[in-house]
């Protein structure tokens, strides 16, 4: 099956242009495009004001990846050989690609309006992770504690990818209790750094969180 939009004749420019219409409608601020070395726009940034917090949000196209997909259709090997080596490619890529965001955008647009979520809670997994733009996230979930779990379903995998590596280094930090000949003492304590772990990830903390 044919990717969506492989057909488009709709340039990158004037795509960009309508996504930047439909975020503007719901309220987002500060829409600014971004360009590559080339001067071609390869993501977006925008700022949503939640509850009276500014949070930074960036949305990507991820161009490499429709390219790639667009070749798998061809199921002749020298058909797709002649596809990726044609110069064109490329830049047909980059409109089938934002002709996709667009299209999801303006899908979560209708979302909003039919009151089923929220502009934040749509575009949360593209939330800028940086010192203001993480303090703006946290203090956004952590004002109702369903969005904590909410946050962490989204992000689960790369939550439960982080906190065993760092469970994993807490571990090695506390070495020392794994080697005593006490196992009852060492288990509370293993358990005390995995709990702290996860609990740094989402930004609150149990009654566990206790220091050795």
């Amino acid at each position: 099956m044919p990717i969506k939009n492989y057909t488009t004749k709709v340039n990158e420019n004037r795509t960009v242009g309508e996504i930047q219409i439909l975020l503007a409608e719901k309220g987002a601020r500060s829409i600014q495009i971004n360009y590559d070395d080339h001067q071609r726009p390869d993501s977006l940034s925008f700022m949503i004001i939640v509850e009276g917090m500014p949070i930074p949000f960036k949305l990507p196209c991820n161009f490499d990846g429709v390219f790639n997909a667009i070749g798998k259709g061809y199921k002749d090997r020298y058909a797709r050989q002649a596809w990726e080596r044609k110069p064109e490619s490329r830049e047909h890529s980059r409109w089938v690609a934002w002709r996709i965001v667009k299209d999801w955008v303006a899908a979560q647009m209708a979302l909003i309006e039919a009151e089923q979520a929220t502009i934040a809670q749509v575009f949360l997994p593209y939330a800028v992770v940086n010192d203001a733009g993480e303090r703006a996230t946290r203090r956004y979930l952590l004002s109702d504690p369903r969005r904590v779990f909410d946050h962490v379903f989204e992000h689960r995998d790369k939550i439960v990818g982080a906190c065993g590596i760092e469970i994993g280094e807490r571990n090695l930090r506390h070495s020392s209790v794994h080697l005593s000949s006490n196992a009852s003492a060492a288990r509370p304590a293993c358990l005390s750094c995995q709990c702290c772990a996860i609990c740094s990830r989402v930004g609150t903390q149990t009654r566990s969180c206790l220091p050795i």
